[in-house]
């Protein structure tokens, strides 16, 4: 079969239609239809990798804990820069330089602890 008894092309939208037929049969409705059985699909795939990754986590340990020393002080870093930038805008408001505001609250923070 060519490309042009698959296809017919509409002029006026450009839109390509398709001969083929995408209602579900009889029995696909009775099983819930085409998103039951891709969502059923989705979890056994996702079973298997995590079955998979269970016999061999050995092999991924060291990445672990390379992401772990890595991934917290970013983390945390984060967080602190969320909390205390609206602070800092406030000093630069009133002309305190962002460096200097920085220092103060860290040295505020110190203190506290």
């Amino acid at each position: 079969m060519s490309n042009e008894n698959k296809t017919t092309e509409n002029k006026a939208s450009g839109k390509f239609k398709t001969n083929f037929s995408m209602s579900e049969t009889r029995f696909m409705r009775f099983l819930g239809g085409n998103d039951l059985i891709y969502g059923l699909l989705a979890l056994v795939l996702l079973g298997i990798v995590i079955f998979i990754f269970d016999k061999v986590s050995y092999v991924f340990e060291p990445f672990i804990i390379i992401f772990n020393t890595i991934a917290a002080p970013i983390i945390v870093s984060l967080i602190i820069f969320y909390l205390f930038n609206p602070l800092v805008n406030l000093m630069e408001r009133y002309r305190i330089p962002r460096l200097v505001g920085i220092m103060i609250i860290y040295i505020a923070i110190v203190g506290i602890i």
